[in-house]
């Protein structure tokens, strides 16, 4: 299982920050400052990606898209509703603040065992 959350232009360094020094879950990988969707490739192994955009809407907009395309659940974390169609999952705002909150609880059920299963 990987699970890829993926930080989309400059303004998500703080939150990566605290994501990485809070969130330390095996199957997780965190990539920040991607500034392109040719800086990313969709692997067979990848079951969930959280893209996360404070600007650059249109390049999460085109990662996005890649993922959905490729069957992966994804999932996009804003601070404004992106109004494309066929790149996100689901959408949730955020203020830039809860940041560990918001990506505790969408990874946790998934990457600790517990009598659910979403696997």
């Amino acid at each position: 299982m990987s699970i890829r959350v993926i930080g989309v232009g400059e303004y998500v360094y703080s939150d990566f920050q605290e994501l990485r020094s809070n969130l330390l879950y095996g199957g997780v990988t965190y990539e920040e400052h991607i500034a392109s969707a040719s800086d990313i490739k969709v692997h067979d192994s990848d079951n969930m990606a959280i893209i996360i955009a404070l600007d650059n809407y249109n390049v999460a907009v085109d990662i996005a898209r890649l993922f959905y395309q490729r069957g992966v659940l994804t999932i996009g974390l804003s601070d404004k509703k992106i109004e494309e169609n066929g790149c996100f999952d689901a959408q949730h705002l955020y203020r830039s603040y809860n940041i560990c909150g918001i990506v505790d609880a969408l990874i946790r059920p998934i990457v600790i065992p517990s009598q659910n299963s979403f696997d």
